[in-house]
């Protein structure tokens, strides 16, 4: 069980070998990279062996992209941002802000103008990702006092960075979280959230 306070611990599964498993198939819209080039330093962004850096570093917000470039500069934020921190409390963190990132989008206004609350949210979540991301599989289901969002060959540290995506809606709703991680294997799993009111 995490709880808002607390920081994981340890880095998990290093960061070379995940980059190295990601299937070139996966993408990710180019929404998400902005606020990661505003904290990622331009110079190391540069260096990095990416499959598809926009001319300019100016990513289209529609457009897909290898999620391994957004996994890498996600990373360099994390570890820039949270340097302190221990690599998956950085990651955790760093994701927190997706979920805000994202309500800005037209999708968004679109996919969520019929969302009620916090549960209502967290239960399109496989919906708002099949909008973003290409790859893995998603679902969600209503558990006690809360809901359970599963993955299947999800390649986006799953240890640690959909708990911060799946926090940052319930803090979106003005309530503090509580997830419990239920993972098969670094690939495969269920979060289980629940939250005080």
């Amino acid at each position: 069980m995490v709880e808002e306070g607390r920081p994981l611990r340890g880095h998990g599964t290093s960061a070379d070998v995940r980059f190295a498993r990601f299937p070139a198939s996966h993408t990710i819209k180019g929404m998400f990279f902005s606020r990661l080039m505003a904290i990622a330093p331009r110079a190391e962004v540069e260096q990095m062996d990416l499959r598809a850096f926009p001319r300019g570093g100016r990513y289209v917000a529609f457009k897909n992209y290898p999620q391994i470039d957004y996994s890498r500069i996600a990373h360099l934020a994390a570890s820039t941002r949270y340097r302190h921190q221990e690599t998956r409390e950085a990651m955790r963190r760093l994701a927190r802000d997706d979920f805000a990132e994202f309500a800005k989008s037209r999708v968004a206004k679109v996919a969520l103008s019929f969302v009620g609350d916090c549960a209502d949210t967290l239960k399109r979540m496989p919906d708002l990702y099949r909008m973003t991301l290409e790859g893995g599989t998603f679902d969600a289901q209503d558990i006690e006092g809360g809901v359970r969002v599963s993955y299947r060959d999800f390649y986006g540290w799953l240890d640690c960075y959909p708990l911060g995506t799946l926090e940052g809606i319930v803090i979106h709703h003005g309530h503090r979280p509580r997830v419990e991680l239920h993972l098969e294997d670094d690939l495969n799993g269920h979060l289980d959230v629940t939250w005080n009111r």
